[in-house]
């Protein structure tokens, strides 16, 4: 098993997946983390898709170092994550491509290279879309501009509660009118446009709900 782990070609990549090993068994040990050597690369609207083709037309935005990147995820699945399944399915092409197909060092490498590649894109798909949803339940909810709807009757002497609709569970607000006399009954929508100052106490306007969007 050691002479195979160590023939030829497939050395270095024996190497690299050792060292992949040995960070996994550090992020167990609680050593090191998931963001260890991350990239910082803003991949908003990368695509998380199984669509190899791209349409030459479209300017996605993205410079080609950027569009590598998104291509595999990186920036949405933490680099060390990507980096070990493509060091493991490089490793694993190049051994059956070495040893099952009998091809040379440089055919097998490259051609292996390119499987890796691929096979990576494949693999770390389903985590794109975990860490975009985990991304996504982690973002501030943003309600100043939203609008939300009265559990209770709402006035401005009177603190009440509202319920505004998130992606996730919905949010409970404490809420009273901006002005004396304004009113909103049980079960009628209003805007929400300020938050007090002990950030306690949300603002809203049962009138600007007419023109907001929700």
């Amino acid at each position: 098993m050691l002479e195979f782990l160590s023939s030829g070609p497939l050395l270095p990549l024996t190497v690299l997946l050792a060292i992949v090993g040995v960070y996994w068994l550090f992020v167990i040990l609680g050593a090191l983390d998931l963001d260890f050597l991350d990239v910082d690369f803003d991949a908003t609207d990368a695509d998380v898709d199984l669509d190899f083709e791209v349409d030459a037309d479209v300017d996605t935005g993205l410079s080609g170092w950027q569009q590598a990147l998104s291509f595999l995820h990186l920036g949405i699945v933490p680099f060390m994550v990507v980096f070990s399944v493509f060091v493991l399915s490089w490793w694993t092409a190049a051994a059956i491509g070495f040893f099952v197909l009998g091809l040379g060092a440089l055919v097998g490498l490259g051609g292996s290279a390119l499987l890796a590649i691929l096979a990576t894109k494949v693999l770390t798909w389903p985590l794109a879309v975990l860490f975009r949803k985990l991304k996504a339940a982690k973002a501030p909810v943003q309600i100043i501009g939203r609008v939300c709807t009265a559990l209770t009757a709402i006035d401005h002497e009177r603190l009440g509660q509202a319920e505004l609709a998130t992606d996730g569970a919905p949010l409970l607000l404490t809420v009273k009118t901006t002005q004396p006399g304004e009113r909103v009954a049980r079960g009628e929508r209003a805007l929400v446009v300020a938050r007090s100052d002990d950030g306690q106490v949300y603002l809203v306007d049962p009138v600007a709900v007419q023109q907001a969007t929700v």
